[in-house]
């Protein structure tokens, strides 16, 4: 959550690939796709599959206290 912030991934177009989330903090790609599988549950993050996809936060992180 803290790199999709720092990363200004806030939209579809600034999506951030689960291979680099997974690499700034040494885990397994598919473990990171798990982790923001149930963060989208809970409305926190949004997702999108395919070679063009990734993770982008659901809600601006200045104004979700």
């Amino acid at each position: 959550m803290l790199l999709l912030a720092h990363a200004g991934a806030d939209a579809p177009e600034r999506a951030e690939a689960s291979s680099r989330l997974a690499g700034s903090i040494g885990a397994n790609p598919v473990v990171v796709r798990r982790v923001l599988s149930s963060l989208r549950l809970r409305q926190a993050d949004r997702t999108r599959a395919g070679s063009n996809g990734g993770a982008w936060l659901a809600r601006n992180p200045a104004k979700s206290a």
